[in-house]
């Protein structure tokens, strides 16, 4: 599953997995030295279709806005 990670408005590369766009957004963040007030969320799509975000952490959420109880897809909870 080819998909296409953006951070801020930059496209940064294809990612193959949620645990790729993870490691991708983190290697990113950790290169710009930037804290969380500063450093944008993550966004994958599929397409022009947004299937997931990315927060500051590296975990990936459902597309849809944050609610209590909302779980991340990746890492998902054992």
């Amino acid at each position: 599953m080819s998909m296409l990670l953006k951070i801020g408005s930059r496209l940064i590369s294809e990612v193959d997995s949620y645990a790729e766009a993870s490691e991708v957004y983190c290697r990113e963040r950790e290169a710009s030295y930037e804290g969380a007030s500063t450093f944008p969320g993550g966004t994958i799509f599929d397409g022009n279709v947004e299937v997931a975000r990315i927060s500051y952490n590296g975990k990936v959420w459902p597309p849809e806005p944050w609610a209590p109880g909302l779980e991340p897809i990746w890492p998902a909870k054992a």
